[in-house]
This record gives C-alpha cells, structure tokens and sequence, in this order.
C-alpha cells in the first residue's frame, strides 16, 4: 500500500476515532481527550493511537487510556459503520507525551533565560 494511501487511512482514522470518543458517555472519561495520531500497519490488523487529555479535573490518565482500551471493540464497531474500508484495524490506544515534552522544554528554556538576567 503507498504511503499517500496510508497517510489518508491514518487521518481517517483519527478524524472518526476522535469523533467517536467525543460520543462516548463514561462520566471517568474527563477532561478533552484529543487523538493526536493514529499509526496504522500496512496490512492495517492494528493501529496505535495517541492521546492527549487536557483539562482533565484530576482524572488518572492511565484510567483513560484503560477505558479507551476497554471500549476499543465498540470503537471499532463503529469504525465499521462510518469507515469505507474492507478490515478496520485492533485499536491500541496510548498516552501521547509531547505536550508534556514540550511545557517541560519551555520550563527550562525560561529558567535558563531567567537565570541569564
């Protein structure tokens, strides 16, 4: 499969993810839960997905990435319906880090330029 192919699978896939957890109705599922990527394999058995929570009100984010992987066969049953794809992949859902990276980077980056003056 090209890599063009792939690359609209993949956001297809995170555009009706992301639509479909919006949906979901678990009160522990807090805070906006973004899909901030989704990776297909080629032969598209899995995908791993990447989320990012904000405003979370305290909520573990383990606890959510649990009940997004607990609810991974109705996620993908929905897939069905909305997705115009032969096989629709096993989710696998996973904790995007890069927010975090990033706030931690500007914290040093700031001290460094504080400590400068």
């Amino acid at each position: 499969m090209s890599s063009d192919r792939m690359e609209k699978i993949n956001t297809q896939l995170q555009k009706a993810v992301s639509d479909i957890i919006k949906k979901l109705k678990d009160p522990r599922l807090k805070g906006i839960i973004s899909v901030t990527g989704v990776k297909a394999s080629r032969d598209l058995k899995n995908a791993d997905i990447s989320i990012s929570v904000f405003d979370s009100n305290g909520a573990d984010f383990s606890e959510i990435i649990e009940i997004l992987n607990n609810s991974a066969g109705f996620i993908r049953n929905e897939l069905f319906r909305i997705l115009d794809l032969r096989s629709i992949p096993r989710l696998r859902f996973a904790q995007d880090n890069a927010m975090e990276y990033s706030q931690r980077i500007n914290r040093i980056l700031e001290d460094i330029k504080n400590e400068k003056k």
